[in-house]
């Protein structure tokens, strides 16, 4: 297969480090087996220009094309306008620039695949390169764009054509997914791939080799990045100012990479009266980077704005806990409390803390670091290779990625990024799940001019009507076949559910979801606890004759109040939702069920590997987008989770 590669970013002799990551991403597909041609596509600036325009200086003295172990490497320049001006004669040189190399350097060479990384101007001009070359294009999304460039309705337009043109799209993780999603929110005729990136675990051991075996383990806290806003390295200053006041020592903060916000975090650093301690190290190679990052102790990059972070993979594999932010890529790769520690972004305070209990535990601090290294050994160039020539197989056959892929058995990437089922969703209906409910109310939300008549008409209590229910919900009636394909998803999660229905219904919900969960995916349960229903009734009725008080219900009134089986008065409500109450009788409790009924349960559907969990304790991830504390916690309910076997098995029947 002869892949084409365009990027914006690939190492060169003036910027060794620039678009690493893409080279280590082709270097992985040659050994591979395929073969390739990288085009990088630059803005034209004269290079006296260049030199004496900052911002622009590395452009100057650029090759014009090379070899990279054996592959072409051609450079392609653009005429380019700053702020996205000029949309129309950029998008044309840059076409034009593009084609004229490949002619030049590569005569008249086919291409089975063209695999763009990145938005502006490369993903801009893909189908049109497309076009001109009879080729597919696979579009890879790096970092989410410059909000600038989405200022305007025509570069929207452009960024919706990209996709929709591409043959696959694929993204490096889930914040990313959840951005383009939005721009595919009108159509969702194909899938959004996430292929997490590698690392280089070679170039590590040898920075690793190179560190003093007797170096004296200390207080040294590291980061790496561009000096952006959204890098969070203020954060950083102003938590370690914070780690003065509380009295917890540091030695040193070594901050490597440069950009326009160097004089301000210089300055910053010196109003905090901790520039003697910071270190602005400016861009340094790779290796010399990672020498940084063995050196140091903590690596802490809060990033409130960060699709993937190889350079989180990168400290973890040189043995570092880390400290990144929830809800960003750091989420897709470190285990909170295992691997690092994950933070809400901009919250210095939780950074201090972070920060604080890191060094201040030299032991759990080297525990963390050896987690991290088996964590970041997962994210090897090789898999990121195997999944992308996954893609390409789909593509070359002239079909386009869709939401529905072969049933397969999820790896630990897929655990990260496949798709989530959420039965019973009620209004929790978080980003990265497939959110489903029966509620006549999450159907009347799809319907809002009749929801209002209904309101108007009393017929449906008001109270009822105010929930803000989400137009988003899969509406379906789970004592139904559920409405997916068999092998679907890689983890379902259903809270306070069960109960609500009769025992083989629920049955046979449970046997439903081994049949849309795939094969090594797992399948999480909340429900009341009936044990302790029973012993806190046990526990009441003690008290009460010991006390001989009376007291206002009786131990059996709250017993049958907490099994929520019936309501303690009749249904007041107008004709019509109390014929919908007695029709679909969701609202009140059928059967109950304690962890050894739940298990056993689950083990005739097919599940196995099956135990109870602690609340947010799950091989699920993004458990806590779902799992709420008041349903599973202080007795108010138990998690029992379990697996479908990667070999089918015998499943017992319902006899």
């Amino acid at each position: 297969m002869n892949i084409l590669f365009i990027t914006s970013a690939y190492p060169n002799s003036v910027n060794p480090a620039e678009g690493l990551f893409h080279q280590q991403h082709v270097l992985a597909l040659r050994r591979a087996g395929i073969n390739g041609t990288v085009v990088v596509c630059k803005p034209w600036i004269p290079d006296r220009l260049a030199r004496i325009w900052g911002k622009y200086r590395p452009l100057a003295n650029l090759p014009r094309h090379g070899d990279d172990f054996g592959i072409p490497v051609v450079y392609s320049r653009y005429l380019h306008i700053p702020k996205y001006r000029g949309l129309r004669l950029t998008e044309a040189s840059c076409v034009n620039s593009i084609l004229s190399a490949i002619r030049h350097h590569r005569q008249r060479e086919s291409y089975d695949i063209i695999q763009v990384h990145g938005t502006w101007p490369v993903g801009i001009v893909a189908p049109l390169i497309s076009r001109a070359l009879d080729s597919p294009f696979v579009i890879t999304l790096h970092i989410q764009d410059d909000p600038l460039f989405f200022a305007n309705r025509k570069r929207t337009a452009l960024y919706r054509e990209m996709l929709k043109k591409a043959s696959a799209t694929v993204v490096v993780g889930r914040p990313l997914e959840r951005f383009v999603d939005h721009w595919l929110s009108e159509s969702k005729q194909r899938e959004v791939r996430i292929i997490p990136n590698g690392v280089n675990l070679g170039a590590i051991e040898e920075a690793v080799q190179k560190t003093p075996p007797n170096r004296k383990r200390g207080r040294r806290i590291v980061s790496v990045g561009n000096l952006w806003p959204i890098k969070g390295i203020d954060l950083n200053l102003r938590a370690l100012a914070n780690l003065d006041a509380l009295g917890v020592a540091w030695e040193s903060y070594s901050i490597v990479g440069d950009g326009p916000e160097r004089k301000r975090l210089e300055r910053l650093a010196r109003e905090l009266k901790i520039r003697d301690r910071v270190q602005f190290k400016g861009r340094l190679s790779h290796q010399e980077t990672l020498n940084e990052i063995v050196e140091g102790d903590v690596f802490s990059l809060p990033s409130w704005q960060e699709a993937f972070g190889v350079v989180y993979l990168e400290a973890m594999a040189c043995g570092k806990p880390v400290i990144g932010c929830w809800g960003q890529g750091a989420e897709d790769i470190v285990r909170h409390g295992k691997d690092g520690l994950l933070v809400k972004p901009r919250d210095v305070e939780e950074l201090t803390a972070a920060l604080s209990r890191l060094l201040e535990n030299g032991d759990g601090v080297r525990a963390m670091g050896n987690s991290a290294v088996v964590r970041a050994r997962e994210f090897t160039w090789e898999r990121n290779a195997a999944q992308y020539l996954d893609v390409y197989r789909v593509v070359s056959k002239g079909k386009i990625m869709n939401p529905n892929p072969a049933p397969s058995a999820p790896e630990d990437d897929d655990m990260r990024t496949g798709q989530k089922l959420h039965l019973g969703c009620a209004t929790v209906t978080p980003d990265g799940w497939v959110n489903l409910d029966g509620s006549w109310n999450a159907w009347l939300a799809k319907h809002p001019l009749l929801r209002r008549m209904f309101w108007m008409l009393r017929l449906v209590p008001p109270d009822r009507l105010s929930i803000p229910w989400n137009r988003k919900i899969i509406i379906h009636d789970v004592r139904k076949e559920l409405p997916f394909p068999d092998n679907r998803f890689i983890a379902i999660y259903a809270s306070h559910l069960l109960e609500h229905l009769y025992l083989g219904e629920a049955r046979h919900l449970l046997r439903e979801c081994h049949r849309v969960l795939k094969p090594g995916g797992v399948a999480r349960f909340v429900v009341p606890d009936l044990q302790s229903l029973v012993l806190d009734y046990v526990e009441d009725q003690s008290r009460q004759m010991a006390s001989r008080a009376p007291e206002e219900m009786s131990p059996a009134d709250r017993f049958c109040q907490r099994l929520a089986m019936r309501p303690q008065v009749a249904s007041t409500a107008n004709l019509l939702y109390g014929l919908y109450s007695v029709l679909k009788d969701f609202h009140t409790h059928k059967w109950m069920f304690d962890a050894d009924s739940l298990t056993r349960h689950l083990r005739e559907a097919g599940f196995v590997n099956i135990s109870q969990k602690p609340f947010l304790d799950s091989r699920i991830p993004g458990i806590g987008d779902v799992e709420r504390k008041e349903r599973a916690v202080d007795h108010a309910g138990i998690c029992v989770e379990g697996e479908k076997p990667l070999v089918p098995s015998c499943l017992g029947t319902d006899g």
